[in-house]
């Protein structure tokens, strides 16, 4: 973020520009009455913010603020930049898919059209402090898609329970485009439907191997010494 603050270089600029207009296309969620800023410039700043550090809406609209004069390079921002209440009431609106996919095409700075050469970890986890035992409500438990080199959650999708991540992982990867991913999944996602969803996508996989699965039996391969798989359902 300091670099492409301090060096806005033609290339970089004109690949901004693409995202922007990228951006354009989303369906903006807001009453077109009394609107200031456009939904493009809102986006950009707020993700560009979030990437360089800012930690909340008050933290990104000041970051809009300190660097306005670089925006104004590549974006329509008027006059007056974005106040932290504007931020807020568009994230309140703000239809998760469309965030996701503002936030695939800031990954790869002009469009992508999927998760090629990343590598994508699936994984249960239950959020802390969000069950009340007084009030008879249980852990919020989800399950997320993390971009392990960027450090970015992609999607999230609710499940009752960790005995749930079965059925909640298949409706995750629908979300995603996969094709050349990497997607690694503990030993919940070893299953026939998620394996073939996988290799329907175009993704590589590594899944894990519970030993209580006896129809799986690990040998070595006499070529390569790496474990080889024989049963009924080996993960391909």
């Amino acid at each position: 973020m300091e670099y492409i603050v301090a060096c806005p270089d033609r290339e970089l600029l004109e690949a901004l520009c693409a995202f922007a207009e990228h951006l354009g296309t989303l369906p903006d969620p807001r009453d077109p009455r009394g609107v200031r800023h456009a939904l493009s410039v809102l986006l950009a700043t707020l993700l560009v913010a979030l990437a360089g550090g800012a930690n909340g809406m008050a933290a990104v609209a000041a970051f809009t603020h300190d660097h306005q004069a670089w925006f104004r390079l590549w974006l329509p921002l008027g006059a007056a930049t974005p106040s932290r209440d504007t931020y807020l009431r568009l994230v309140r609106r703000l239809d998760p898919e469309t965030a996701m996919q503002a936030a695939l095409w800031l990954l790869d700075g002009t469009s992508l059209p999927g998760l090629r050469e990343l590598i994508l970890a699936l994984d249960g986890k239950v959020a802390r402090r969000s069950g009340d035992p007084g009030a008879g409500t249980r852990a919020l438990h989800m399950v997320s898609a993390f971009l392990v080199r960027e450090g970015l959650t992609l999607a999230q999708e609710p499940c009752a329970a960790k005995s749930n991540e079965i059925t909640a992982i298949p409706r995750l990867l629908d979300r995603l485009a996969l094709k050349g991913a990497v997607v690694t999944i503990d030993a919940a996602g070893c299953q026939t439907a998620i394996v073939q969803a996988l290799r329907a996508a175009g993704a590589d996989y590594v899944l894990a191997v519970k030993r209580n699965q006896h129809t799986l039996v690990p040998r070595r391969c006499s070529q390569c010494g790496f474990p080889a798989w024989r049963g009924s359902a080996r993960p391909e």
